[in-house]
């Protein structure tokens, strides 16, 4: 599609004529495994005095705070991500006109990783030790409220890595996610909290949909050996007894009428002839977690696991006529009965070059079959 508007600023300072009048490419990464990232390419030239511009210039420095923000047909830019220069790479090439400055870097998660800490906490709900790491970087929490607790008599806790590592562990545990994202109103946040899927989805994405077709291609891969339960051992540190914890269905709403378990268990369980249960793998040596502490990590794991269905594609924009963010809900029509239905955006990489944007997409989902609720109705 044609550029949409777009607003780039430094330290909240809006950037000057030259900069877009330079820009050969802007890219931008989200993807819920990862922390958000740009990229930003600008023509340089050889000045008078030797020097060459923009490589001086204190608008590129280190650490430089960079928001962008985008717009869509007639709507004004609204902040689309915010982050920190982490890398220069100037590009030097015979010809002057193609030599650059490309400067990359990523959101808040890079100032949580780059001091590694020995700490202990004691009597501190996971939930809180969150919200005060995300407060200490000048982040908003948005935390749910765990009940885990580490008595300092009992099983300490204790941090080995830097913060956001340590926040991603605590997360797993509880069978939740870790992240700083950006809201719609622009306000940078600290999310630690189970994956969203009862929030408001994006208009449909169509393939091959007549004229409703916004989509330039779409790819879809199904993984039917993933793991269908998942096991785990805790030590009971009173009786020093080995208590098992089995689980063996996702707590993630499906995104289709059928989860891979419901699609395979009895036909894996007819094939192999299973000791304990088809499908189930185990997790780890014995540990001395809290039951219930393990059993949210193990549940966590096997709720990661159960999205079986991968898609990447490519949108038209111009058709689609709005924006798409990682964790998003997005329904896809025109795939047939098994194939079409709601998925989740996993990954987004949205770019502007050579007078064109495009998002490529990458898609999960945890069910086949549409389920009769997805609200397929063109929004424009």
């Amino acid at each position: 599609m044609p550029i949409p508007s777009y607003k780039i600023s430094f330290d909240d300072e809006d950037a000057a004529d030259d900069i877009y009048e330079n820009i050969i490419r802007l890219e931008i990464k989200e993807d819920i495994k990862q922390a958000a990232s740009f990229t930003l390419r600008i023509s340089i030239t050889l000045q008078q005095e030797g020097e060459w511009s923009y490589l001086d210039d204190e608008r590129f420095d280190l650490f430089k705070k960079v928001t962008i923000a985008f717009g869509v047909g007639e709507d004004d830019a609204v902040p689309y991500f915010e982050g920190f220069i982490t890398h220069l790479a100037p590009h030097f090439d015979p010809a002057e006109e193609l030599c650059y400055l490309e400067a990359r870097g990523m959101d808040a998660t890079c100032l949580m990783n780059l001091e590694e800490k020995i700490e202990t906490w004691t009597d501190t709900a996971h939930s809180d030790i969150a919200g005060q790491l995300f407060a200490h970087y000048g982040l908003t929490p948005e935390v749910e409220s765990t009940t885990a607790m580490h008595a300092e008599t009992d099983n300490i806790l204790v941090q080995k890595h830097t913060d956001i590592r340590f926040l991603k562990e605590l997360a797993e545990r509880n069978g939740f996610e870790c992240y700083v994202g950006m809201t719609d109103d622009g306000q940078v946040k600290g999310f630690f909290k189970p994956h969203a899927l009862d929030i408001a989805p994006r208009p449909p994405l169509a393939v091959h949909f007549e004229d409703e077709t916004n989509v330039q291609f779409m790819d879809i891969q199904v993984a039917g050996n993933q793991p269908l339960g998942i096991g785990g051992w805790h030590l009971n540190l009173g009786d020093k007894e080995l208590e098992e914890l089995p689980v063996d269905e996702t707590a993630v709403a499906l995104l289709g009428s059928d989860s891979l378990s419901s699609l395979t268990r009895s036909k894996v369980e007819a094939l192999c002839s299973p000791k304990e249960a088809a499908g189930r793998v185990y997790q780890g040596d014995p540990t001395n977690l809290d039951g219930t502490e393990l059993e949210q990590g193990l549940q966590g794991r096997l709720d990661r696991d159960s999205w079986f269905i991968k898609a990447r594609g490519s949108v038209n924009s111009e058709s689609y006529g709005s924006l798409i963010h990682a964790r998003n809900l997005v329904p896809v029509k025109g795939l047939g009965t098994r194939y079409s239905g709601n998925y989740l955006v996993s990954s987004v990489v949205s770019t502007l070059a050579d007078g064109h944007f495009e998002q490529q997409i990458e898609l999960i989902r945890n069910g086949w079959g549409v389920t009769g609720d997805e609200p397929f109705e063109s929004n424009g």
